[in-house]
């Protein structure tokens, strides 16, 4: 199994209008996580857990909007996402990992 980890770091606490938009966002998540918890082994199928990286993705992008001017560092175990404004987070492409090593 692979793990996405992120930090968020900023020098105040959420507003209370964020705290609000972050609560609905993981309302949101959690009803529309694709599987059940305890169908998450290490038999399940590549398709399944691809679903649920890019569903984790979209949610953390979803999350980083929500709070403004803070510092993320989000990465898949020790590859780094992108952040790009317009269509959130992404992982790299092969020619930007492949420039890293």
């Amino acid at each position: 199994m692979t793990s996405i980890y992120y930090q968020v770091n900023r020098s105040y606490p959420l507003t209370q209008i964020e705290q609000e938009q972050v609560a609905q966002i993981l309302k949101e998540c959690e009803a529309n996580y694709p599987y059940p918890y305890d169908d998450m082994n290490d038999e399940s199928s590549l398709e399944m857990q691809t679903e649920v990286l890019f569903f984790l993705i979209q949610w953390l992008t979803t999350l980083r909007r929500a709070i403004s001017n803070a510092e993320w560092n989000v990465s898949l175990e020790d590859v780094t996402l992108i952040w790009e404004d317009e269509n959130g987070f992404r992982l790299m492409t092969n020619e930007e990992f492949s420039a890293l090593y």
